[in-house]
Parts: structure tokens; sequence; C-alpha cells
């Protein structure tokens, strides 16, 4: 029951906190009053932001969509996840404690221009026709003697607005990263393992060098049902091979696992003429087929993927998952069946073509596995021997 109140508690803090976020980001402005930090911010109508630190500045500018994006990647997505914890972190100014330091004291705590220099942040905000103004990302609050609990009270971080010499203690320090890395937007891909119809993988023959067809799997007789999904290979294997069932899934859960380490153009020279060294083609319930080009550049691991939508294909699983479901006598475990559309898979698309995707090495080596890597010789069955005859002493 205790678990059950925390948890109502804990729902009902989080419905709080987004209607305030919804009203503060996207309905209006958030003005602080004279016992807080003396500035307003229109957060819809903010177009850019510049975060510097060091000798590093990173600009993240607002598109024609609404939707955030990095110049210096060639306007690739900014992550939502961080620009909405940054933007949180500054709301977080409107309750921030209030202190008085002299004009020399903001200077020692890095509260202006010049404390970029020496590793303290600046986020500049800015509207499509004037500048909203700066935020000065000074030092850390800390107090000596105090016990471990009074000290992680009394931490926090030093700010002060540009138009302004008032100075807070913002609970929440921001850790600002410049690093235009730590922005990108990470996940490539949504789907999951369970919207993946069949897969085949291709890798470079021997001889010619081509790409031939290295082996298919399809799933398992739960194909339209909640349950775990799971793989098997298209094809039998021969006698006394078998195949390495949770190897085949890591292929196919490679879909999702496709997490950004860096990115690329794909208009750039040294992409242009790239030889790949195999590919896989993903085909989901709905009809659409992605495919995922991967190679490798030196140490770093790519993939490039582009998608269409198969109608036949489409129609094809439909079919059989109407006819499964009329069959069916208890329908409560099947699942829904997704639907795709040409307009959602052509967006897609356009957006695919123009990166070149950096990934994890060890992702890398779980979607490029050949045929070899996933068939071993088969366990010989267990054979059942009578126990030994006990023999007692006469």
């Amino acid at each position: 029951m205790k678990n059950k109140t925390i948890s109502k508690l804990g729902f009902a803090t989080f419905l709080i906190v987004a209607f305030y976020i919804f009203m503060v980001v996207f309905e209006g402005k958030v003005n602080f009053s004279k016992d807080t930090l003396q500035f307003a911010i229109d957060w819809p109508k903010l177009n850019k932001v510049v975060l510097s630190k060091n000798s590093n500045d990173l600009e993240i500018v607002k598109s024609e969509k609404g939707t955030w994006e990095l110049p210096q990647k060639n306007n690739f997505p900014a992550s939502e996840v961080m620009m909405r914890s940054l933007f949180l972190k500054l709301m977080d100014i409107s309750t921030s404690e209030k202190i008085q330091v002299s004009p020399s004291g903001i200077e020692k705590l890095g509260l202006n221009e010049s404390g970029k220099a020496s590793g303290h942040g600046i986020i500049s905000l800015s509207y499509p026709e004037s500048e909203a103004g700066k935020i000065f990302l000074g030092a850390l609050r800390s107090r000596k003697g105090e016990t471990m609990e009074n000290e992680i009270a009394l931490t926090g971080e030093y700010v002060r607005f540009s138009q302004s010499d008032q100075v807070f203690i913002l609970p929440m320090a921001i850790n600002l990263q410049t690093d235009v890395k730590e922005w990108l937007s990470k996940d490539i891909l949504d789907e999951k393992l369970a919207d993946v119809y069949e897969f085949v993988v291709y890798h470079k023959s021997e001889d010619s060098k081509e790409l031939v067809e290295s082996y298919a799997a399809v799933r398992d007789d739960k194909l339209f049902l909640k349950d775990e999904a799971k793989f098997v290979l298209k094809k039998p294997l021969a006698d006394g091979k078998e195949a390495k069932s949770s190897l085949i899934n890591e292929v196919g859960q490679s879909l999702e696992n496709l997490t950004l380490e860096d990115v690329e153009p794909s208009s750039k020279d040294e992409f242009k003429t790239i030889a790949i060294d195999g590919k896989v083609v993903y085909k989901l319930m709905d009809g659409e087929v992605i495919e995922v080009n991967f190679f490798r550049l030196e140490e770093r691991h790519f993939v490039k993927i582009s998608t269409i939508l198969d109608t036949s294909l489409a129609k094809d699983i439909s079919e059989k998952y109407n006819v499964f479901k009329s069959e069916s006598k208890d329908t409560s475990n099947i699942r829904e069946l997704p639907v795709a559309s040409d307009a959602d898979v052509d967006q897609r698309n356009d957006q695919f073509s123009k990166w070149i995707y950096e990934i994890n090495g060890s992702v890398y080596s779980n979607i490029s596995k050949d045929s070899k890597a996933l068939i071993e010789e088969a366990k010989a069955p267990a054979i059942d021997t009578p126990p030994a005859e006990m023999v007692f002493p006469e």
C-alpha cells in the first residue's frame, strides 16, 4: 500500500512539474519579481542559444519548424532532452536565493565576460530581432566546516543576468556542455525488435567482393502476439548444425540500439565513393523496409540508412494477421498491427539521406555478424543413465 501511495504522489508531482513547464515554455514569459533575478524571458520567442566556456562556443538555433538544431553539425537536430533540461534549470532561477555581492565580488565569482576564460559558463539568449540577455554562471558555493548533510543542502551555483548586478544561488548547478557531440539527438531509429517482421543480412563475397545474401531470419510462430519477439533462420541448416538464437536476436535488436556517436553530412567528399562492408535489410510489420549499410573508416564505425514502403509486403502481413486473429479463440494477447503511410516514410527517408551516422563499435559488431558467427555444431542430446544399483551390506 505504501508503494502505491508513493507512486501516486510521484505521479502527482510529475503532473505539477509538467504543467509548469508547459505554461512557461509553451505559453509565455517568466517574469521574475523584485526578490528574484530581474529579467523576463519569452521562452517561445527564443530562436538562438549560445553556450560559452573557456575557448568554446556552441550555437543552437530554432528552425522554421520550431525544432532546435546545431549549425556546427549542418543543422542536425539537437537533443530534446538536453534542451528541456537546460531550460528547466534556468527556470529554477525564479525560486533562487538572492545574495548581496560587491562589484569586486562579481569579478571574483566569475559573473562577467572575463569569467569565460577561467572556466565559467555564459548562456546567451536571443530573439529573432534582438538579444534577450546573457546569464553568467559563476563559481560553485561551498561552505567549510559544515556537516555533509548541510554541505549538500548549501551547495549551488552563483548566477547573474547581464542586465542586473543582482546575484543568485541556483540550487541545481548547470554542467554546461559545449561539446557539440553531447547535444546531438542520439536516437537514430525508434523501432523495437517486436516491430521487425524479418531481416536479411548481406556481406561481400570473397571472390567478387559483391554483396551476397549471408542469411535471413524470420519471426517465430508468435509473430502477432505480445510475447517477446524471437527470430529463427529462414533456411534450414545442414545436419549436425544449429543456430545461436541469442545472436540472431542481437542482429535484430541492433535496429533499436543504433545510438549516435557522431554524424557527418552525406555530401562530404570522403563518403561519396565509399565501399560498404555489408548491409541489413529490415522488413517491418507495417510494410516499411529499412536498409542499413555499414562500413568502417579507420577506427570509426558508420551506417547509412534508407527506407521505402513496400505496399505488397504490408498487404501480405495484414492478410496473415486478419486470418490469425479470426482463427484465435482468445484475442487478448494479440498485438495491434502498426500502419505506415507513404508520406511518413518519404519524410524519414529524406532525413536519412542527408546523414552518415557514426555508431558504437559493439553495436557495429552485432549488426555486421556473418552466418559463421551464428552457427555451431549441434550439441549431442543428453542421455539419461539409470542410477547405479545400490548394494546394502548383509
